[in-house]
């Protein structure tokens, strides 16, 4: 509907009644000069005289006895805390309101200064010139965001709902990495031709670039060294499992098998294929640390909320140097009696935090070779039933240069022994928290999932403000150790990042999608910060099989 003939509109049907309220809550004296009304088409907040007068009509005839609770503000959350250099975010509502045709959303950005956004869909992502000054007025203040639905036959207001933003003086300053695929596991195994890697820069509006799209084998965890100069990440390459890309990031990234190293070239205990799981680089880029000797359970289902129940119930952590090109347990994380894994390595090198859980010989024997199992129709709360697993963090010293030296491993006072599942385990890039992840059993893919933080010595875990209602996990730091992000399925099937402030107190704040990374129908995983040098990659190639 043009905004001229819905201005006409208003004005035949006599929706100005006087004796009735003035106007708006935010604005009871009615419309100061200072404030814009615009419609959702333009690319600035350019006063637009006919949606002025349109404004100025529906507050005249505001009449909250009127309203239904129909209407719900869907992001930003009430309270968000957004980064200084963010892009633009957008702004959605849901409206179960029959009538409701045309919204009106309000950022009042002072006492004397408000931008009016008439829209047709239920939805707005305002252009730079639009949230620059939302913004600058939301630093270190609370700004109002009303959403005012409006009946399409009476073009009256009839529901609202309001949300408060602030944003932070922290930049970001930094991209992310991360994986897209189909929710469901067993789909995407089969669909190699939608698993892609994609590069990201928050404080960009374009959509992340395209690293990699379709795959020889499978692709999994990827981590950078400190400066972004090193990448590793799995690659499933000629039949070896135990593949794993280590090259230095540049403009092209035609990867070759020079740059390929297999964690099955660490002794074997038996003849199954190792795949280094969960193997993270050292933040001086100089060692990569994963799991390797494991037996991992892999229950794939269709639920695609919950597509898989995976850990594993035995395995040890082992280091690879990259200047020697060799492998070597690391002490005090390699006990056959324990399962060793989701290690992180502190800032300074000289500390790695892992899950840990006793092995289960018990079902070792029971399964015997046969670990992954199709059970379409199950339900992960069966299956945890099932097959329950707690994992505790612990810590131990690491001193590569002195690999001989005996190390014990203890435990993370406040982050184990508690009844439930810890894991994995993330430093601030100060190497003073911890952010770990918790669920009642468990190690990937749990809806109840939670993150909390902890000192880094240990001390009284707080679970984090960030946390949301379905699964959150897979976190990361970003370089400035302000901003952490995690992946949630709190919008649906389609996981997506989100990202929450983090203190020098280790307090976080309500967190903020970033609605730009992620497609429809694909879930976005594994993401990871990364210092802009990073930046230099524009593709990925592999080597071939």
């Amino acid at each position: 509907m043009k905004i001229r003939t819905i201005a006409f509109l208003l004005m035949l049907l006599g929706v100005v009644r006087s004796g009735q309220a003035v106007g708006l809550p935010e604005a009871p004296v009615g419309l100061s000069p200072g404030d814009v009304c615009f419609a959702a088409t333009a690319d600035a907040p350019v006063d637009s005289p006919e949606v002025r007068q349109a404004v100025m009509l529906f507050a005249a005839g505001y009449d909250p006895g009127r309203f239904v609770e129909s209407l719900r503000i869907m992001h930003p959350l009430h309270g968000a805390l957004f980064p200084a250099d963010l892009a633009p975010p957008v702004i959605t509502w849901v409206e179960s309101h029959p009538q409701v045709g045309l919204w009106l959303v309000s950022f009042r950005i002072s006492p004397a200064r408000a931008l009016y956004v008439l829209c047709r869909e239920p939805s707005y992502e305002p252009p730079e010139a639009v949230w620059k000054p939302v913004r600058e007025a939301s630093l270190g203040h609370d700004v109002p965001i009303t959403v005012y639905g409006i009946d399409a036959e009476t073009l009256e207001i009839v529901s609202q709902d309001v949300v408060s933003v602030a944003s932070s003086r922290d930049r970001i300053d930094a991209l992310i990495m991360y994986r897209q695929l189909p929710p469901v596991f067993s789909k995407a195994q089969k669909r190699l031709d939608l698993l892609g890697g994609r590069l990201g820069d928050p404080a960009s509006p374009k959509p992340p670039r395209t690293l990699f799209q379709g795959v020889p084998g499978c692709v999994g965890c990827h981590s950078f060294s400190r400066d972004g100069m090193v990448f590793g990440m799995d690659l499933d390459h000629a039949g070896d499992k135990g593949g794993y890309i280590l090259a230095d990031t540049r403009r092209e990234m035609d990867l070759t098998a020079g740059e390929l190293l297999s964690w099955n070239d660490f002794p074997k205990i038996d003849d199954r294929q190792t795949t280094g799981l969960y193997a993270r680089i050292t933040p001086d880029g100089r060692h990569v640390i994963g799991t390797v000797n494991e037996i991992a359970l892999l229950i794939k289902m269709d639920d695609p909320y919950s597509s898989q129940l995976f850990f594993p119930y035995r395995g040890v952590l082992v280091a690879y140097s990259r200047a020697q090109g060799r492998f070597f347990p690391v002490p005090g994380a390699d006990d056959p009696g324990y399962v060793q894994t989701c290690a992180d390595i502190r800032p300074d090198g000289g500390h790695i935090a892992f899950a840990r859980t006793a092995t289960q010989w018990e079902l070792i024997q029971k399964l015997g070779t046969g670990h992954v199992f199709a059970r379409p129709q199950a339900s992960l709360h069966e299956l945890n039933a099932a097959y329950p697993v707690q994992f505790d963090i612990y810590h131990v010293p690491f001193d590569p240069d002195h690999r001989d030296r005996p190390a014990v491993a203890e435990p993370l006072p406040g982050a184990g022994g508690n009844g439930m599942s810890n894991y994995n385990p993330r430093y601030s890039p100060d190497g003073r928290w911890i952010v770990f992840t918790q669920s009642r059993s468990g190690l990937v893919l749990q809806p109840d999932s939670r993150l909390y933080a902890i000192p880094a010595t240990g001390g009284v875990p707080r679970r984090m403000t960030c946390n949301l209602g379905v699964m959150n996990s897979w976190h990361s730091f970003s370089p400035n150790g302000r901003w952490l992000l995690f992946v949630s399925k709190e919008t649906g099937a389609d996981s997506r990042i989100w990202i929450t402030h983090f203190d020098r107190q280790g307090r976080d704040s309500v967190p903020v999608m970033l609605h730009r990374f992620g497609e429809p129908g694909l879930a976005c995983n594994v993401p990871e910060f990364v210092d802009k040098r990073a930046g230099r990659m524009e593709r990925i190639s592999f080597p071939a099989p």
